[in-house]
């Protein structure tokens, strides 16, 4: 064989041999890593990290769910989301789990230390990350004592659809119950229900400097309570709001604002007038997702000052299994002016079923 056939041969194995190498080699540039806290290094993709697990797929294991107590580090070929248990969200490639504090890298590359901090969920980054639509419905067991003392059922829900540069929010509750309005057992039929809506404008939208926190909305509320007199209550009006924190482990969200009031009454007069409101909604998940704590609270003045308005709802959820949530709860309502014969205050203890989508 002639030398110059040799020389081509051997360029051709070495090339083949090259390019077998590099096949071979693990790409971990196109995968994501888990070291545990024993020394095993896992390669594969993560998924989501809930509760106390992180569920991680591999091409040798399949979906695996792993101890999240034994991960020491957790490294990503691309950015994932990382909630932290205060409720702030990060975008992060590296995660190192230390014993009072968390290392993160973010996307840009930028490293960050959390003190006294713990991971609470991890999951993919999705390209639509808006146009969200959840909530919650719930079909409760409800005991009433103040201006009614009756055991029935009622329905109550909240919605929010999340758009990039706004955002709607729908609350309603609804019962009918039949009651004892005096001594003589006389039967009434209690039709009580409310609607509040809010339409949100991301400031951000128009101003970036302004983060993406504060907003502006305005509000519509409906409500009506046939034994308290009220036949229809509509309130309109703008509000501003600041959301302190929005997660699945925390949220916090306080708004403020004026409400044009319109009351027609059953057998009282009618009347109109400007009331300053507020509204709180607040949840927060404790160690892990076994149990959350909640508050909601909507406030607001009569003109003059003279008369204040409060609804609270007040309890604790518990996730049961595949969105489904058992809950007990605490209405409390408010009225320091009242109709006559009506109690200023009404208290209302639910046992609830939800669903949360």
């Amino acid at each position: 064989m002639k030398t110059g056939q040799k020389k081509s041969r051997s360029h051709y194995i070495l090339c083949l041999a090259l390019v077998g190498a590099l096949i071979s080699q693990p790409r971990s540039g196109h995968a994501d890593q888990v070291i545990l806290k024993n020394g095993d290094r896992l390669t594969g993709k993560v998924r989501k990290k809930t509760r106390d697990t992180l569920r991680f797929k591999t091409p040798y294991a399949g979906l695996m769910e792993i101890v999240w107590d034994q991960v020491l580090s957790l490294h990503t070929d691309k950015p994932v989301s990382v909630s932290l248990d205060d409720g702030t969200e990060y975008l992060a490639t590296e995660i190192l789990i230390k014993e009072n504090s968390i290392d993160m890298k973010s996307a840009d590359g930028i490293p960050n230390t959390f003190s006294e901090a713990e991971v609470f969920t991890v999951k993919r980054t999705k390209k639509q990350r808006f146009n969200q639509f959840f909530g919650r419905a719930s079909l409760g067991l409800k005991t009433s004592r103040g201006n009614t003392n009756t055991d029935n059922f009622d329905l109550d829900y909240q919605a929010t659809y999340l758009s990039r540069t706004n955002r709607f929010r729908s609350y309603g509750q609804w019962e009918i119950d039949n009651v004892n309005v005096n001594a003589d057992n006389e039967r009434y039929k209690k039709r009580k229900w409310s609607l509040r809506n809010a339409f949100d404008f991301h400031l951000n939208a128009f101003e970036p400097s302004l983060g993406k926190k504060q907003f502006v909305s305005m509000r519509l509320n409906l409500e009506q309570d046939k034994l308290t007199d009220l036949d229809l209550r509509t309130q309109i009006g703008p509000f501003y709001g600041y959301q302190f924190a929005q997660s699945e482990r925390y949220n916090l969200l306080l708004e403020g604002g004026l409400l044009w009031t319109d009351e027609d009454f059953i057998l009282g007069p009618d009347k109109s007038y400007v009331a300053p409101a507020w509204h709180i909604r607040f949840d927060h998940y404790l160690k892990g997702r076994n149990f959350q704590i909640y508050h909601n609270q909507d406030g607001s003045f009569e003109t003059g000052f003279d008369r204040v308005f409060l609804d609270t709802q007040t309890g604790f959820r518990m996730p049961i299994v595949k969105g489904f949530l058992v809950s007990l709860e605490l209405d409390f309502e408010y009225d320091s002016d009242p109709a006559p014969t009506v109690e200023s205050t009404d208290q209302t203890y639910r046992f609830k079923l939800g669903y949360r989508w």
